[in-house]
Protein backbone atom coordinates (compact mmCIF):
# COMPACT_ATOMS: atom_id res chain seq x y z
CA UNK A 1 0.00 0.00 0.00
CA UNK A 2 2.86 2.39 0.69
CA UNK A 3 4.55 1.72 -2.66
CA UNK A 4 0.86 2.44 -4.40
CA UNK A 5 0.82 5.72 -2.42
CA UNK A 6 4.05 6.58 -3.01
CA UNK A 7 3.43 5.70 -6.67
CA UNK A 8 0.47 8.16 -7.12
CA UNK A 9 0.91 10.82 -4.57
CA UNK A 10 5.20 11.04 -3.99
CA UNK A 11 6.65 14.03 -5.86
CA UNK A 12 9.29 13.31 -8.19
CA UNK A 13 13.20 12.50 -7.33
CA UNK A 14 15.53 15.90 -7.40
CA UNK A 15 12.03 18.26 -7.22
CA UNK A 16 12.54 20.65 -4.75
CA UNK A 17 8.94 19.66 -3.21
CA UNK A 18 10.59 16.07 -3.16
CA UNK A 19 13.94 17.36 -1.63
CA UNK A 20 11.44 19.49 0.96
CA UNK A 21 9.45 16.35 2.11
CA UNK A 22 12.75 14.71 2.69
CA UNK A 23 14.12 17.15 4.95
CA UNK A 24 10.53 16.96 6.97
CA UNK A 25 11.48 12.90 7.45
CA UNK A 26 14.12 13.64 9.12
CA UNK A 27 13.55 16.05 11.31
CA UNK A 28 11.15 13.81 13.59
CA UNK A 29 13.65 11.36 15.96
CA UNK A 30 13.63 7.82 15.25
CA UNK A 31 13.28 5.38 18.43
CA UNK A 32 12.61 1.60 18.86
CA UNK A 33 10.50 0.18 20.61
CA UNK A 34 12.88 -1.18 23.58
CA UNK A 35 13.86 1.88 24.62
CA UNK A 36 10.44 3.44 24.27
CA UNK A 37 8.91 0.45 26.26
CA UNK A 38 11.33 0.96 29.22
CA UNK A 39 10.71 4.71 29.43
CA UNK A 40 7.01 4.19 29.81
CA UNK A 41 7.18 0.65 31.66
CA UNK A 42 4.30 -0.65 29.64
CA UNK A 43 4.07 -4.79 29.11
CA UNK A 44 1.92 -4.75 26.65
CA UNK A 45 2.87 -4.74 22.86
CA UNK A 46 2.96 -0.84 21.99
CA UNK A 47 0.57 -0.52 18.64
CA UNK A 48 1.25 1.90 15.94
CA UNK A 49 -1.38 5.46 16.19
CA UNK A 50 -1.74 5.24 12.12
CA UNK A 51 -1.74 1.30 10.60
CA UNK A 52 -3.00 0.32 14.59
CA UNK A 53 -0.26 -2.79 14.13
CA UNK A 54 2.26 -3.70 16.63
CA UNK A 55 5.20 -1.98 16.75
CA UNK A 56 7.46 -4.36 17.30
CA UNK A 57 11.06 -4.14 17.23
CA UNK A 58 11.23 -1.86 13.81
CA UNK A 59 12.13 1.82 13.93
CA UNK A 60 9.64 3.91 15.41
CA UNK A 61 8.70 7.88 15.72
CA UNK A 62 7.31 9.00 18.83
CA UNK A 63 5.90 12.96 18.32
CA UNK A 64 6.34 15.69 21.15
CA UNK A 65 2.51 14.68 22.10
CA UNK A 66 3.64 11.73 22.57
CA UNK A 67 1.52 9.55 19.93
CA UNK A 68 3.88 6.49 18.55
CA UNK A 69 4.19 5.47 14.39
CA UNK A 70 5.66 3.34 12.37
CA UNK A 71 8.64 5.35 11.13
CA UNK A 72 7.04 4.20 8.00
CA UNK A 73 3.36 5.34 8.79
CA UNK A 74 5.05 8.61 10.29
CA UNK A 75 6.81 9.28 7.11
CA UNK A 76 3.85 8.54 4.69
CA UNK A 77 2.04 11.19 6.75
CA UNK A 78 4.48 13.77 6.14
CA UNK A 79 4.58 13.60 2.92
CA UNK A 80 0.45 13.60 2.65
CA UNK A 81 0.67 16.53 4.83
CA UNK A 82 2.89 18.05 2.91
CA UNK A 83 1.84 17.06 -0.64
CA UNK A 84 -1.75 18.68 0.35
CA UNK A 85 -0.06 22.16 1.82
CA UNK A 86 -0.75 21.35 5.46
CA UNK A 87 1.31 21.20 8.36
CA UNK A 88 2.60 18.68 9.72
CA UNK A 89 0.19 17.67 12.59
CA UNK A 90 -0.25 14.68 14.36
CA UNK A 91 -3.43 12.20 12.69
CA UNK A 92 -4.24 11.40 15.87
CA UNK A 93 -4.93 14.55 18.30
CA UNK A 94 -3.76 17.47 15.09
CA UNK A 95 -1.19 18.28 17.47
CA UNK A 96 1.85 20.40 15.27
CA UNK A 97 4.60 17.27 14.85
CA UNK A 98 7.49 19.20 15.79
CA UNK A 99 6.38 21.30 19.13
CA UNK A 100 3.36 19.31 20.12
CA UNK A 101 1.10 22.49 20.66
CA UNK A 102 -2.30 22.87 19.35
CA UNK A 103 -2.56 23.71 15.77
CA UNK A 104 -5.61 26.14 15.46
CA UNK A 105 -8.10 24.87 12.97
CA UNK A 106 -7.84 27.66 10.26
CA UNK A 107 -3.91 27.03 10.53
CA UNK A 108 -3.83 23.08 10.04
CA UNK A 109 -5.08 23.85 6.00
CA UNK A 110 -2.40 25.13 3.19
CA UNK A 111 0.02 27.45 3.68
Amino acid sequence: MHQLWLSRWAPIPGSPRYDNAVALIGAVPVERVEALRAERQEEEEPICCHCLDELSARPVVCLPCGHTFHSVCADTWKLHCRLLGMKFICPYDWRDGYTGQVVEEERRGGS
